[in-house]
């Protein structure tokens, strides 16, 4: 077993995770300082603080988007449409330790589609016994996971499939369930 000491030492070690960033304007590609030990989800709702690194109101990105030049860009989160993880390993728990600290829960999934100003996103929520897709939209995280998503256009165009996708509540217009509990 680690001990105390230890596992605060790897909470603070960072590791950069490739990720994309859609903004109404722009999508960016490029990696955030990411604490190792520490899921992405939690990074994006701001459930922690260590040194350096995005857990405040700006991710600390580094936008490769340009392939002649990489530059130190600082991104709002409540920008954000939607954050992405195309690494299928990386989208089962970016940040999940081995050994969780919490008791495994149980969730149940369930089809819906999220409207966002520029996207339609229809994937995978989950959910806990006897909680709703409305229990999880009022809670007060920012981002919420959705999994195995497929990503549309306004005009109904396929632009991409990711693993996991966090999306940002505040740019949600409606969400729809597909296939009810």
């Amino acid at each position: 077993m680690e001990s105390p000491e230890v596992s605060v030492l790897r909470r603070q070690a960072s590791d950069w995770l490739a990720l994309e960033c859609y903004t109404s304007d722009e999508v960016l590609s490029g990696r955030i300082r990411w604490p190792v030990g520490i899921r992405l989800l939690d990074l994006l709702n701001s459930l922690y603080a260590t040194q350096h690194d995005s857990s405040g109101e700006f991710l600390d990105f580094v936008d490769i988007s340009r392939e002649d030049d990489i530059v130190e860009t600082h991104v709002s989160k409540e920008a954000l449409e939607m954050v992405t993880i195309s690494d299928a390993n990386l989208a089962r728990g970016a940040g999940a330790e081995s050994n969780p600290k919490y008791p495994f829960v149980r969730k149940s999934p369930i089809a819906v589609s999220v409207r966002l100003k520029k996207y339609t996103v229809s994937g995978t929520m989950h959910l806990v016994e006897r909680q709703t897709v409305q229990d999880l939209l009022n809670r007060g995280a920012l981002f919420l996971p959705v999994t195995d998503a497929t990503i549309l256009t306004l005009e109904n165009r396929f632009y991409g499939h990711r693993p996991f996708i966090a999306v940002n509540k505040k740019n949600i217009t409606w969400v729809k369930v597909e296939k009810p509990v």
